[in-house]
Formats: C-alpha cells, sequence, structure tokens
C-alpha cells in the first residue's frame, strides 16, 4: 500500500530530537492509522501496519530510552495511547488474523517494557490502558472458547493471563477482569508456557 512508506517515514519523526516535531508527527500517525477511509483495510494489511510501523515506534522509542538519547515520557504515553488505540479501533478486523495471538503477544511484550521504564506516569497509566484493552477484547469476543487461539491446548485467555502475571499479577487478580479468565487459577511469576511467543530482545528491555 502506497500509505505505508509514509507512515514508516511519519513514525521515524516521531523520534526526532525536536520536540515540536515529534508531538506533530504522533498526532498525524495516530490520526492516519485511524481515519475512517482506512478501516475498510483487510486484516493483512493492517498486521502489516503494525509489524512495520507501530511495534518498530515503540521499540526505537524503548531503545532510545535505554541508550540515554531520549527522556520524554510524555511521548511514551502518548505510543502506548496510540498502540491501544490503534489496536482496538481495528480489532474486528485483526480478529480475523489467523496470526492474531502472535501479534497480540508483540503488543503485550511491549506493554511490559514500557511499564518497566523509570517512569511513574508510565507505570501508573499501562495496567489501566492494558485493563481496557482487555475488557474491549472481551466485549468484541476475542477470549470466547470460538475465538483466536495461539495454541491447539491452550485458548487466548489462558496464555494471555499468563503473560499478564509475569509482569502485573494484580491486573489478573482483579474483579473487573474475573470474568474473562473463569476459572483459571492465578499462576505465580507467569511460568505457565506461551506457545509462540517471541521475546523482545535485550536491548529493547528497561529495567528499573
Amino acid at each position: 500500500r502506497v500509505w505505508l512508506p509514509w507512515l514508516r517515514a511519519t513514525s521515524e519523526l516521531c523520534c526526532t530530537s525536536r520536540p515540536a516535531v515529534r508531538d506533530a508527527s504522533v498526532v498525524a500517525l495516530q490520526r492516519a492509522l485511524l481515519h475512517s477511509e482506512v478501516r475498510g483495510e483487510s486484516a493483512e494489511v493492517w498486521s502489516a501496519a503494525f509489524e512495520a510501523v507501530v511495534f518498530p515506534l515503540l521499540s526505537d522509542l524503548l531503545q532510545r530510552t535505554v541508550r540515554g538519547e531520549l527522556d520524554d515520557e510524555r511521548l511514551m504515553l502518548r505510543a502506548v495511547t496510540l498502540l491501544s488505540k490503534a489496536f482496538l479501533h481495528h480489532l474486528a478486523t485483526l480478529l480475523t488474523l489467523p496470526a492474531f495471538t502472535r501479534l497480540w503477544l508483540r503488543a503485550l511484550e511491549l506493554l511490559q517494557s514500557f511499564l518497566k521504564a523509570n517512569s511513574e506516569l508510565l507505570q501508573e497509566a499501562v495496567p489501566e490502558t492494558l485493563k481496557n484493552m482487555l475488557l474491549v477484547m472481551s466485549t468484541a469476543g476475542a477470549f470466547e472458547p470460538g475465538g483466536p487461539a495461539g495454541h491447539a491446548d491452550q485458548s487466548l485467555a489462558s496464555i494471555t493471563k499468563a503473560v499478564i502475571d509475569g509482569f502485573c499479577p494484580e491486573l489478573c487478580s482483579g474483579a473487573d477482569l474475573a470474568s474473562i479468565w473463569g476459572g483459571q487459577s492465578h499462576i505465580p511469576g507467569g511460568q505457565s508456557h506461551i506457545p509462540g511467543q517471541s521475546h523482545i530482545p535485550a536491548s529493547d528491555q528497561v529495567t528499573k
């Protein structure tokens, strides 16, 4: 698609050293991803948009933060918001992807790394953002038995819970999300096997 290269170019400007350009670029990128005229694009196109634009943007912000090249927690928060809004805006289309679970796990990995960033703002905002994503996904039927599954013997709900238990267990134990997990028990430390899960490179990890 012609607009994918434009999205990539705009996402690169989100990491420039000039704050005004960063802010304008994030706004432009979010508007483009949420524009009504592109909502009808196929699931494959939106998968490519996340894999080639949204995920690399968040990964780049994390790497620059680790290297000390960027110190802008407001920008990082806006990137998390962009990921959440775009993902939920196109959720119905994304759910038709055979590889939806892999896409979702990548989003969770990035949210985990942003939560670990040395930022009180992100430590408050990321769990709330993730909670909202889970509730909307549940309403859309993503965690139903007949919904997307990453493995023959594990539902999307069980895979998701195992991952989140590893970095934000208090979220899983909250009453608001109890209906998503059903009768699943709490898994300390996220020790359950997560089929098909990718891993963020060490350079993307942000430690407290």
